[in-house]
């Protein structure tokens, strides 16, 4: 199930918006009872243009809708569709889009280039027009509602957020109040956000970057996520700092239910840099899952690695060099045999593999990261196995303490 696919294009200044009237009232048409319509025949009614294109799904699977709404409020309103696409280009995907040969809406095409003079940067995108001729909003898909309509039918006032601008070449501004992200002259992406069913704890992400410059982000895809883990893959590499590891749903019930696996990607136009990129991605995450996050510094349970004192690190370090990464588990015993290992792999090994989530490890031992060391401890690192995993350690001359600490966490909140 695709939760969201939008499709950008780029958007220039001088551009029509809400407020503003259109360029002339009679256009070209088809799918009508006449070559051209006159949008001033229905300055009585509320006209709403319906944008879309032969690539928008979503855009298609729409204009069901729209005719049942033109059908139920045939009196009092007017659906007609927009699209920059040629009515050539438009018949060819009739040969196998059904609902676009059956629909009986109106449709104005890119020969009219009626389109090129609206402010808009995603689809699909409606323009909400009155008397005529003066445009009062242009929304998105999440503000746009028969309720909407109904408001206006009603009050004459139209109480939706359009859209505004924001700064993508620092991303510091707030995103737009919709499931869209925003688009500017240099700058266009596709994003997918998809179900998958049961969260089965086998994250992968796979960041693409251009080959001319590796500093540059083209396409980024994280599989096999929970909500936790998307915004874990979001905040650390955009902050690039372990204590941000930590999500913590503002509401209790929603983190006990967060069992559902997701996948997401981002398709860039022009390659992007990471913390541009990440930045997006977290603000995505929050327009389509209905969430907001935060980072706040609370206090969290942890799981602390120390040092025992007067106990000698010897056991636990090695002459040897770190040739590779050495690991061994035995399922049978649920052994987990660190060898020859630096310090730093191990410890990140243990905190981002075999710590028990929602919990973190923080190393407070003193050792220095690139340490050879050698140690056995067992798989099972939950609270209930912590006295048989402190005896193993206590060989080497560590232990861990179950605590709590002050750390910067990333806080979800429901919108």
């Amino acid at each position: 199930m695709i939760l969201s696919a939008n499709i950008l294009y780029a958007q220039t200044n001088n551009k029509l918006g809400p407020g503003d009237t259109l360029p002339g009232t009679i256009f070209p048409i088809r799918n009508y009872s006449s070559s051209s319509i006159n949008l001033d025949d229905f300055k009585d009614k509320l006209i709403i243009i319906d944008v879309w294109d032969v690539t928008c799904g979503g855009c298609i699977l729409g204009m069901p809708k729209m005719e049942q709404l033109q059908e139920k409020y045939k009196d009092k309103i007017k659906v007609i569709l927009l699209s920059d696409d040629s009515w050539e280009a438009i018949e060819k995907l009739k040969t196998h889009a059904d609902i676009v040969k059956n629909t009986t809406l109106p449709m104005i095409t890119g020969e009219s280039k009626l389109l090129s003079k609206i402010n808009y940067v995603y689809l699909p995108t409606y323009i909400w027009i009155k008397d005529g001729k003066t445009i009062l909003n242009i929304t998105d898909s999440k503000t746009f509602s028969e309720a909407k309509i109904e408001e206006y039918l009603a009050t004459g006032q139209l109480k939706a957020e359009n859209k505004k601008e924001i700064d993508t070449k620092t991303n510091k501004g707030p995103l737009l109040n919709t499931l869209y992200p925003y688009i500017n002259e240099d700058f266009a992406f596709y994003s997918f956000l998809w179900k998958q069913g049961e969260y089965r704890t086998h994250t992968v992400i796979t960041i693409s970057r251009n080959d001319k410059n590796r500093n540059l982000v083209e396409r980024v895809k994280i599989t096999g996520n929970n909500i936790r883990t998307l915004y874990q893959n979001a905040y650390d590499n955009n902050f690039k700092n372990k204590s941000f590891r930590r999500i913590v749903f503002d509401d209790p019930i929603k983190e006990k239910t967060d069992t559902a696996e997701y996948s997401y990607e981002m398709i860039f136009g022009a390659p992007r840099p990471d913390t541009a990129v990440f930045n997006l991605m977290r603000r995505q995450l929050d327009l389509n899952l209905g969430l907001t996050s935060k980072v706040e510094n609370r206090m969290q349970d942890v799981y602390v690695l120390k040092r025992i004192k007067g106990i000698a690190l010897s056991k636990l370090t090695s002459e040897k060099k770190h040739i590779t990464k050495g690991l061994g588990i035995n399922d049978n015993t649920n052994i987990l045999a660190i060898k020859d290992a630096t310090w730093v792999w191990a410890t990140e090994l243990i905190s981002k593999v075999h710590i028990v989530p929602p919990y973190e490890m923080i190393d407070e031992t003193g050792i220095d990261i690139e340490t050879v060391v050698n140690f056995i401890i067992p798989q099972d690192l939950s609270l209930e196995n912590l006295g048989a995993v402190n005896k193993k350690l206590k060989e080497v001359g560590l232990e861990i303490e179950f605590t709590k600490r002050p750390l910067d966490v990333v806080v979800l909140y429901q919108q």
